[in-house]
Formats: C-alpha cells, sequence, structure tokens
C-alpha cells in the first residue's frame, strides 16, 4: 500500500444557477474538466469545497451498511437548506459525495448525497489531476459491501490502496498545492 507519488492538480471554479440537480451536473461538469486532458473521462476528479443553497434533498445516512443500504431520508421538496460543505470523489463507475446541510432552524443534517436541487445557487472549486497519470476507479469491496476508492497511478502501473492509513496524508498534499 503505497500512496501516489505527488503531483499537481488542476482547479476550476463555477457556480450552478438555481433549480441544477446537483449530482448529474457535477458528474457532466467533471466529464468537461477531464476531457481537456489525456485521461479517460471522470478518472480522477474531487470536489475541494462547495457552499450555496439546495431543496429536494435525498441523503444516505450513516446508519446504512451493505445489508442495510436504506437509510436514506428525504426532505419536504419545500424544505430549503444551505450547503454548508460539500466535498468527494467523482469517477466513471462511481461518487463519493459528503454534504452538510442547515435547515430554517440551524440543525445540520449530513450524509451521502444522493440528490439535491440547486435553490438560488451552487458555487462549486473543482479539482482534477489531468496529466499526472493518477486514475480513480471504485470496485466492489468485498469487507465493507460498497464501492470503495482505488486509487491507480497509471505511470507506474501500480494500484494504490488509500484505505485508511494515507488519507491524512492525501489530505495535506492537497493542501499544500494551494501554498
Amino acid at each position: 500500500m503505497i500512496p501516489p507519488s505527488a503531483s499537481s492538480a488542476y482547479f476550476t471554479a463555477f457556480r450552478f444557477p438555481p433549480n441544477t440537480e446537483i449530482y448529474s451536473a457535477l458528474k457532466e461538469t467533471s466529464s468537461i474538466l477531464v476531457d481537456r486532458s489525456s485521461l479517460p473521462p471522470l478518472s480522477s476528479t474531487f470536489i475541494t469545497t462547495a457552499v450555496g443553497s439546495v431543496h429536494t434533498v435525498t441523503l444516505r445516512l450513516a446508519n446504512a451498511t451493505s445489508q442495510n443500504r436504506n437509510c436514506v431520508r428525504t426532505f419536504d421538496p419545500d424544505e430549503r437548506f444551505e450547503v454548508l460543505s460539500l466535498v468527494g470523489t467523482i469517477c466513471e463507475d462511481g461518487s463519493h459525495l459528503h454534504v452538510s446541510l442547515g435547515d430554517k432552524d440551524g440543525k445540520v443534517w449530513g450524509g451521502h448525497l444522493i440528490s439535491a436541487t440547486t435553490f438560488t445557487t451552487l458555487e462549486v472549486v473543482l479539482g482534477a489531476f489531468p496529466s499526472s497519470g493518477i486514475i480513480f476507479k471504485r470496485p466492489f469491496d468485498e469487507e465493507t459491501g460498497f464501492g470503495e476508492l482505488k486509487v491507480q497511478d497509471v505511470r507506474e502501473e501500480k494500484k494504490v490502496d488509500l484505505r485508511g492509513r494515507f488519507v491524512a496524508g492525501i489530505v495535506f498534499g492537497v493542501g499544500m498545492l494551494w501554498r
């Protein structure tokens, strides 16, 4: 389990207008971003941050397991939320997006984003590894029962398992790119 070698990342910022279905729009925008490179579409994009407001929200909550995937909460379509945070990875064979939402009373809801629609705006900072050779995959993991992130460094033809130990290193590494 070797972390991928250091590489440069490409960042872009954009805004989704009202009534945009976020999940599919993020995949489409990620595809456009990566198409500018020589990597396969959606191979290595990630959301560094996003803020805005949404409605018509469905989240998969923390109690979901491989045997009980239906820990889902769908909120009333008229209920509006502030997006406090939206982060995750996007790849061809699945995405892993976490969102924190604030309701009208200041209560925070969070979980895996299944769907949401922008109310006024969603301002997104999206990153990619366009020429680094790092590719995200999400194969099924027997241990967890879910598709889990595998990072492949195609320059060295090595598959890298980021389970647990290297996540902090990657976060630190991405943070260093902002300097």
